[in-house]
């Protein structure tokens, strides 16, 4: 049995409509974007990360999803104020509900990896697009791997099993 990890695409895909009639190509309407937290603590949608070239590594809590982000290219890391970022986060000082995005950038590595508990069309494509020369791993719904990264500086919220 296949699965329908980008979505649309591959749904296209199997009933044979190129992927190209499915796709938006309106990643260049995209407004400037910057890494300022939301305007209320509960609107985090994404936890983003950075490791800078001097190995700082801030996280940001954001709204909205990895593509209104990633989506500029390293447009983005020229916009980014370190003032925003957190050497630590805890999730559940912030909102109830887990975040449904992440991504992490390792700038000296020209690395981007990224998490989702949503479905995406073709996300890692469009990626590599605006980040040439840049290696993009998709770790699907796998949150773990942005914990990994920065070894105990996030804490998500915990999960209540006494219910």
């Amino acid at each position: 049995m296949q699965t329908a990890k980008q979505g649309i695409v591959d749904l296209a895909e199997y009933v044979g409509v190129s992927r190209d009639k499915v796709l938006a190509g309106k990643d260049d309407d995209l407004a400037n974007v910057n890494l300022r937290p939301p305007g209320a603590l509960d609107w985090i949608d994404t936890i983003a990360s950075i490791k800078f070239e001097d190995e700082e590594i801030l996280i940001f809590p954001l709204d909205g999803g990895i593509e209104g982000y990633l989506l500029h290219g390293p447009e983005l890391l020229q916009n980014c104020n370190k003032f925003f970022g957190y050497k630590q986060f805890h999730m559940e000082e912030w909102a109830s509900d887990f975040p449904t995005f992440g991504f992490h950038i390792d700038i000296k590595n020209s690395q981007i990896e990224i998490w989702y508990a949503d479905v995406f069309s073709n996300i890692v494509q469009r990626l590599q697009e605006k980040w040439q020369d840049w290696k993009v791993i998709d770790h699907f719904d796998r949150f773990e791997a942005q914990l990994e990264n920065l070894k105990g500086r996030l804490q998500f919220q915990t999960e209540d099993t006494s219910k």
